[in-house]
């Protein structure tokens, strides 16, 4: 990706847009993490094959036009250049009920080692009480 970043140098200008008269095309751009459905190569399909598989978008093949994303199905990372993208969805979105607080951990965290809001306490040792 070229230097798409404005300069005072170059009267807030970007070197891009100075050495080809017009701004960096950002369209390009999508949302990390968001579902996205790229089209199966004919090719590589057989009649009853999908002809679309899910993933999840996961950034840029460099000096490529493709699109790098996980495939949901056998879950390989693939990149390809026909992909549509639903930028309001994220398949991998944690669910967070609002009185829990997620725990990807197998056991249950001490309730001594849980963070909390009045998390400043001076506990020295020479102010504890005997």
């Amino acid at each position: 990706m070229t230097n798409c970043t404005s300069t005072p140098l170059l009267d807030n200008k970007s070197p891009h847009e100075k050495l080809h008269a017009k701004s960096y095309d950002l369209t390009i751009l999508r949302v990390f993490g968001c579902l996205c459905h790229s089209s199966t190569i004919t090719a590589n399909r057989k009649k009853f094959d999908a002809c679309v598989v899910s993933g999840v978008f996961l950034g840029f093949q460099p000096h490529t036009k493709g699109y790098v994303f996980l495939n949901l199905k056998n879950k390989k990372i693939e990149v390809s250049r026909h992909v549509i993208f639903h930028e309001h969805q994220f398949p991998y979105k944690l669910n967070v009920d609002n009185n829990k607080r997620p725990n990807n951990l197998s056991l249950p965290i001490p309730q001594s080692y849980v963070f909390t809001n009045d998390f400043i306490h001076d506990n020295s040792p020479d102010k504890i009480d005997s």
